[in-house]
């Protein structure tokens, strides 16, 4: 009798366990899809303007603002800051961010750093748009 009431408790406890696990890691998957998605516009952005513009960091901060991502934690760095690179040349975005996921209180939460990269070719014409390059 109380054998079989450990093990059903045991198995209560394993699948709960397990629902926890696998919702840690839909939630880790979501904030790596939205972050590279975010790597990919940024990359996008540099590969038309020639280089990180104002508009695509308005469009970070909004990113940002939208899903939550702390900003002191997220670390961006973009191989075209300032000012346009000539038509032709690879542009690529890396963002960096200090995921930190917390399952109880009582517990340490878990740090791990989400790398993520956006490549694209540059296809800057000189004149062509009106922009403010900036760097993050």
């Amino acid at each position: 009798m109380i054998h079989n009431l450990l093990m059903t408790l045991f198995m209560w406890i394993c699948w709960i366990l397990g629902i926890v696990l696998f919702c840690a890691v839909l939630i880790f998957s979501f904030k790596t899809y939205h972050l590279q998605r975010t790597a990919d516009y940024i990359a996008e952005s540099e590969g038309k303007f020639g280089g990180y513009t104002t508009q695509a960091h308005e469009e970070l901060l909004a990113f940002a603002e939208e899903r939550n991502f702390d900003l002191a934690k997220m670390e961006v760095e973009v191989s075209a800051p300032d000012e346009p690179v000539p038509w032709g040349t690879p542009v690529s975005a890396v963002i960096r961010y200090d995921y930190e996921m917390k399952v109880l209180k009582s517990l340490p939460a878990i740090h791990k750093e989400i790398q993520v990269e956006g490549w694209d070719i540059s296809r800057y014409v000189a004149g062509k748009y009106a922009v403010t390059y900036t760097s993050p």
